[in-house]
């Protein structure tokens, strides 16, 4: 693992998935930066739900810390929004209070591919810690690197994009930060706690299915050196052919411009052709029951809700063929026109 994320071994855990490594950094930084009453905890609009859920409960437990948005949705549609508006604009949102700051690597509801390196450059420069999620990073950004990202913490799963067995993810912490080792607790103590550093306290936490994290060898035999690099670049291909032939099909747009530096590799959104009800905008319940009314008919794809408009969020995997996207284009057409019956 640490060999494809570019890490040390002895910086690097193993957990059951990113939402677990993403609950310990959150601890971990805000034990680091000694977080008090009237300090903040900064997080973006376009950031994973339960990640909001984690830092609020920090607050709580902390007493009397403050949940700060940094929002990055309206910045979309804008010609301007490049790596450093994105920058500038995390820049603004940050005030002399702010002690944690915590970011996608890609964004799971818009598909956006931040700028982490110079968003972690930022909170170095601010004396803030910084969080990445990186639940989408391996096997999606080329030639990851954890270690020259260079954030605190780095939090990130096998299961998606590298295709090992569901149920393994990693914590990275900061190489040349020793002092963040001892902040780093792991969500059950055993055996192993206390015996010989972080990979030995996050080890054979009791009973349980450890099969996920044995495969990892073979998971990685079976990409070979240059497997991800060639997966990148066909899935990267296959994505803008499927989002030029959804947004071809419908008459509609990708949310992000084409050819935006802040597009994913491996994700896309279109917006799905499907007129408002009047001055009502879409909500996340139309969104549902699209997505509900896909998959009765075999698809599953992610709807999302971005300023009362609705799309698909598209993925590119291995195994993934540009027909599929063609039925995709199809059956939405073939529902819309039956919009009525959606629920």
């Amino acid at each position: 693992v640490a060999a494809a994320v570019g890490a040390s071994p002895g910086d690097l855990v193993l957990v059951p998935n990113a939402t677990t490594a993403l609950n310990v950094a959150l601890n971990a930084a805000c034990s680091a930066a000694s977080v008090g009453e009237n300090d903040e905890i900064l997080l973006m609009d376009v950031g994973y739900g339960s990640v909001r859920k984690m830092a609020a409960r920090e607050c709580t437990r902390r007493g009397g810390v403050k949940l700060k948005t940094c929002s990055l949705l309206p910045l979309l549609q804008s010609l301007a929004m490049d790596t450093n508006a994105v920058v500038e604009h995390v820049r603004q949102s940050m005030t002399p209070r702010t002690r944690v700051v915590v970011f996608d690597h890609v964004t799971s509801n818009t598909a956006l591919q931040l700028p982490v390196a110079k968003l972690v450059r930022l909170c170095r420069e601010h004396g803030v810690f910084s969080v990445v999620d990186g639940a989408h990073s391996l096997g999606s950004i080329s030639r990851l690197n954890v270690e020259e990202i260079g954030a605190d913490f780095f939090c990130g799963n096998l299961h998606k994009w590298w295709c090992n067995v569901r149920g393994c993810g990693f914590l990275h912490v900061r190489a040349d930060a020793p002092e963040l080792h001892p902040c780093v607790e792991p969500p059950v103590v055993s055996h192993g706690y206390g015996e010989g550093g972080m990979a030995s306290d996050f080890l054979w936490q009791g009973a349980g299915d450890y099969a996920p994290m044995l495969a990892v060898t073979a998971t990685a035999e079976w990409w070979g050196p240059q497997g991800v690099e060639l997966a990148i670049s066909r899935n990267r291909e296959l994505l803008s052919a499927a989002a030029h032939l959804l947004s071809g099909a419908w008459q509609t747009r990708t949310l992000l411009p084409t050819g935006s530096p802040l597009s994913a590799n491996t994700m896309s959104l279109v917006q799905v052709p499907m007129p408002r009800r009047g001055a009502h905008a879409h909500t996340s319940a139309d969104g549902k029951a699209l997505q509900d009314a896909l998959f009765r008919q075999g698809i599953e794809c992610p709807i999302k809700t971005i300023d009362g408009e609705l799309y698909v969020r598209i993925s590119a995997g291995v195994y993934n063929q540009l027909h599929e996207y063609q039925r995709l284009a199809n059956e939405v057409r073939k529902i819309i026109s039956k919009a009525d019956t959606l629920d």
